[in-house]
């Protein structure tokens, strides 16, 4: 659990660190090995589209270099940002949990809380990541929310 709590927390600063940088592969299938045998496997879920040079990029190339670091294996899947998307959100994010091959399953922003609450309380042993909100405190789901108005006043200073 530490590890897997490592893994989130550095994923964590490397979406951070990244902030603004371009978008990369939509599936990546490499192994990957995080020292003590463990290869942690992520789904990234994307409720929109990649190259926008949003939250979806930043988080993107966090993994990415994640992976490139040999920490995880990845798989992202666009679910598309239209109306008509929003309406298969909620399963997909069951069809991924369902699946039981991931390790952690990534999401983000305001958009997708209510669709995680129902899906995580269905699956209490699936981990979850959900940037850009902090609305349910749940016992698999670790959440991340950004202070930018901190790291505007750090680059002012």
């Amino acid at each position: 659990m530490k590890k897997l709590l490592s893994l989130l927390l550095t994923s964590a600063l490397a979406v951070t660190m990244l902030a603004g940088c371009g978008g990369g592969d939509t599936t990546t299938t490499e192994t990957a090995d995080t020292g003590d045998g463990k290869v942690y496997n992520v789904c990234n879920l994307v409720n929109g589209n990649l190259g926008d040079k949003s939250f979806f990029d930043s988080a993107e190339a966090g993994l990415k270099e994640l992976q490139d670091a040999g920490r995880i294996t990845y798989t992202t899947i666009e679910m598309g940002g239209t109306t008509e998307d929003e309406a298969k959100w909620e399963s997909y994010l069951e069809e991924v949990s369902a699946s039981g091959e991931y390790d952690l399953i990534v999401v983000g922003t305001f958009q997708m809380p209510e669709y995680l609450k129902n899906v995580s309380e269905r699956y209490p042993d699936q981990k979850y990541l959900i940037y850009d909100d902090t609305t349910y405190t749940l016992p698999n789901v670790v959440n991340l929310s950004y202070a930018q108005n901190d790291l505007g006043y750090m680059v002012g200073a």
